[in-house]
């Protein structure tokens, strides 16, 4: 169980980081704000992953359930905390900035990887 479910994790954080240096290229021929603007919000997606991924698989282990889902709820609320600082910061520093294109490819990073993994 325990080596399905980190490789998974690992696999999802293996595109969101394919993801997070490919949208921003892809977006480049739209202006050097939004192409800035995508890898902000990729960035903020790829670090909360990391930080949940830290904080559920570092000392991992399937026996201990309530524990398990005691890790997930915390790295939930300090991924949480983190975007929300991230995003405050960037919006309150970043000038110019393209705020749909933060949060749309903070939206693909987030979700696109794990739709993959669903369906793959």
């Amino acid at each position: 169980m325990q080596v399905q479910k980190t490789g998974e994790a690992r696999k999802l954080l293996l595109i969101q980081g394919g993801l997070l240096v490919l949208i921003p290229l892809a977006i480049l021929p739209l202006g050097a704000t939004v192409a800035i603007s995508g890898f902000l919000g990729g960035a903020i997606a790829f670090v909360s992953s990391l930080i949940m991924f830290l904080l559920v698989f570092r000392q991992y282990r399937a026996q201990q359930p309530e524990k398990v889902l005691a890790k997930f709820y915390s790295a939930e609320i300090a991924k949480l905390i983190f975007a929300m600082a991230a995003f405050a910061m960037i919006v309150l520093n970043v000038k110019p900035l393209s705020f749909a294109t933060l949060i749309l490819v903070y939206f693909v990073i987030q979700v696109l990887p794990a739709l993959l993994i669903k369906n793959g």
